[in-house]
């Protein structure tokens, strides 16, 4: 399926992520201030890597991607952007990616979150959904090797696993710096948790976000204005 934002669009077939809500609210959440590098693990279409690109006009921006078909469609969203000559997708595991040593300022991350659970039939279902490919523990450790010493790491996860996260991440040596709860609906409970990581302890800034009015299901305007450089609808 394609989708129009303003400054670009991008196509989301074949891709083991679809383009939704939890890329969106990474990508315009995560802090791109001060960025000359960026890394996106885990891109599928790349819908995140180009709002990054967007949102900082200087920053080279890589995407690292193990499936093929992914990241085939990712390197033609990215060469069809304004942005194209900062966009770059590696066809690997983020493990094997990690060998090169580089250092980032920014990692960004929406992981496979599915943990101990039924897997799915589908082969692209299985790498985007469940943690098998990368646990949590895998994701920790190698974002940690990539990040600069004053970099920051957004990672955005169900609610319900916050305090794991955030329990493995402080024994490899992160900070919470900043933490987004995202709640669906107007009286429901948070569905998402997007927490922004650090090497440097810092006092922790807690903010809310939620997309739907109810009984409308219209969205919210602090959404609306949230998101408003990427929706045309917007």
């Amino acid at each position: 399926m394609a989708f129009d934002f303003k400054q670009f669009s991008v196509s989301d077939d074949g891709c083991t992520l679809k383009v939704g809500t939890d890329g969106v609210l990474i990508g315009a959440w995560a802090d791109v201030q001060n960025c000359n590098t960026i890394l996106e693990i885990g891109t599928g279409s790349g819908v995140i890597a180009l709002m990054l690109a967007q949102r900082n006009l200087n920053a080279l921006v890589d995407a690292v991607e193990i499936d093929s078909h992914s990241a085939e469609t990712a390197k033609r969203n990215f060469l069809k952007s304004p942005w194209s000559g900062r966009l770059n997708v590696h066809h690997c595991s983020i493990q094997e990616y990690a060998k090169t040593n580089k250092k980032y300022d920014l990692i960004v991350c929406s992981p496979p979150y599915f943990r101990n659970s039924m897997k799915p039939l589908r082969r692209e279902d299985f790498f985007s959904k469940h943690d098998d490919n990368l646990p949590y523990e895998a994701l920790i450790a190698v974002s940690f090797s990539l990040l600069d010493e004053f970099g920051k790491f957004c990672v955005i996860l169900p609610s319900n696993e916050e305090k794991y996260f955030c329990r493995l991440a402080s024994a490899q040596g992160y900070f919470v710096a900043k933490k987004l709860h995202m709640f669906p609906v107007i009286g429901k409970p948070a569905k998402r948790i997007v927490l922004q990581l650090e090497k440097q302890r810092r006092e922790v800034i807690s903010e809310e976000i939620t997309i739907l009015e109810e009984p409308s299901g219209e969205y919210t305007d602090e959404y609306m204005s949230f998101s408003k450089e990427f929706y045309l609808a917007f």
